[in-house]
């Protein structure tokens, strides 16, 4: 069995045990005792942007070992190596102040990862486990598409992010439940459908929510330009087919589940192209019915209390304000819902650890609702974690349904295979079609998954379709 380092990236296990090497000639035997307690392997870093290599080492830990200036304990390191050592992983040596960065040299990487990979070996689970870390069951939760708007460029950060931990997860031993959470009521529904009657019949018989999206961002763009009678008018209408929908009859009521269940195939079929599969699906609409079961619950439990008619309770002790579960006007919030999926996640799927993966603006949101769940006595709430991300942006800006600039995933989807198809132009002779097609649509799927993933999730993605 590797050593877990080894097995986790065996070229930075090389180049940390090569850097001991070195400082430990540097430092000679008075050091020998201070560097042993340092741990290089995680010392070493990966530098905040790809052009400043792909390994960084912060020498201003090396200080109190070397008695001298971080930036001159890199240039003295760099000397040696340059000098005395071979290490095949790395090309080339930078320093950057206090940091010394490391640059690998990729056909030595590649020739290491892609026979590994092809024989299965890169994938052997046996030298991921730790038989000291007990296994949990953990539920993932990500993705989290509103129905009537369309998947978008976007989404895509959140699926990748989402499946990859999942598959991470399992891989090291967890019992891994990946489940999806999907918006499909509210106001934007009823915003999307007041457009739909006016567009009887023009409905197209694929990528639904591409089209119910931009038939909600018409209704949007409607309110924004309308003033007056006219304004008053959309919005009682809009309204209307909200309270519509709420009572679970009429005509709407109807056209939501038809339109609903288009948007879901759409989904589906999104998620099979991406090979991105879901144990469980929650729905909104399904998690509303519980949610003001919960509230009168713990009314009655005497944690939530009045205040000017709504209810909730104070967070103020932890600097999180005021947590309000029902509003004075008696209807429950988004965050409401959240704690009644919560509740379902801990008592019906028995699971130890909840992960979020939702985007950085839901923060203080889900610090709110990890505190609350605390407050309420479930044992889960302190192993709750958010995965928080940046968005994906556009050149000009924030991508948004309501502006309607987004772009459409099927649009990424076959920009991407156009880009792959010049390139197979060249095997037409040697492959298959159906070897060509299979090709074209993998590479495409790799792209993308390795363009949201291969950067910090803390920073924004600007997605550029003219690069």
């Amino acid at each position: 069995m590797l050593n877990r380092s080894e097995a986790i990236d065996p070229a930075k296990a090389d180049i940390a045990n090569t850097i001991e090497e070195v400082v430990g000639h540097l430092v000679g035997d008075s050091g020998v005792e201070q560097l042993q307690q340092l741990d290089i392997f995680t010392l070493v870093e990966t530098p905040p942007e790809s052009s400043m290599g792909d390994f960084a080492l912060p020498c201003f830990r090396f200080a109190r070992l070397f008695r001298s200036k971080p930036q001159d304990i890199a240039e003295n390191i760099k000397i040696y190596w340059d000098k005395h050592v071979t290490c095949k992983w790395v090309k080339s040596l930078e320093v950057k102040g206090a940091f010394l960065n490391f640059r690998l040299d990729y056909s030595v990487l590649a020739s290491y990862v892609l026979p590994k990979a092809h024989d299965g070996a890169l994938f052997d689970r046996k030298q991921w486990l730790d038989e000291k870390v007990p296994s949990k069951r953990v539920m993932v939760e990500f993705s989290q598409p509103n129905t009537h708007k369309e998947f978008h460029v976007g989404h895509c950060r959140n699926v990748c992010l989402g499946d990859a931990v999942s598959k991470i997860l399992h891989y090291v031993g967890q019992e891994v439940t990946p489940v999806n959470y999907i918006g499909d009521e509210g106001t934007h529904v009823a915003k999307c459908l007041w457009s739909v009657q006016q567009h009887q019949g023009d409905a197209p018989k694929e990528n639904f929510s591409e089209w119910y999206g931009k038939r909600y961002s018409e209704t949007h763009e409607r309110l924004e330009s309308a003033e007056g009678k006219e304004k008053e008018r959309v919005q009682s209408e809009v309204s209307d087919i909200l309270s519509e929908l709420e009572s679970k009859s009429g005509e709407f009521y109807e056209l939501w589940q038809r339109s609903r269940g288009e948007c879901l195939e759409d989904f589906d079929h999104i998620y099979q192209w991406l090979a991105v599969h879901f144990d469980h699906v929650f729905y909104e609409s399904e998690v509303s019915e519980h949610s003001q079961d919960i509230v009168d619950e713990y009314i009655q439990k005497g944690l939530f209390t009045e205040s000017d008619g709504a209810y909730g309770v104070s967070l103020e002790e932890d600097g999180l304000g005021y947590f309000m579960a029902r509003k004075s006007d008696g209807t429950s919030l988004y965050i409401t819902k959240d704690l009644a999926l919560a509740k379902t996640k801990f008592n019906e799927f028995k699971i130890d650890q909840s992960i979020y993966v939702v985007g950085s603006e839901q923060n203080f949101h889900f610090r709110q609702l990890f505190k609350t769940l605390e407050l309420m006595g479930f044992q889960q709430a302190k192993d709750c974690y958010h995965l928080s991300y940046a968005h994906v942006t556009l050149p000009d800006g924030k991508i948004s349904s309501r502006k309607g600039n987004a772009i459409p995933f099927w649009s990424l989807a076959k920009l991407l295979e156009g880009e792959f198809d010049q390139h197979l132009k060249k095997y037409s002779n040697q492959w298959s079609l159906e070897d060509i097609e299979m090709t074209r649509k993998n590479l495409a799927i790799a792209a993308i998954k390795y363009g949201m993933l291969g950067s910090d999730p803390q920073k924004e993605i600007v997605f550029d379709p003219k690069i």
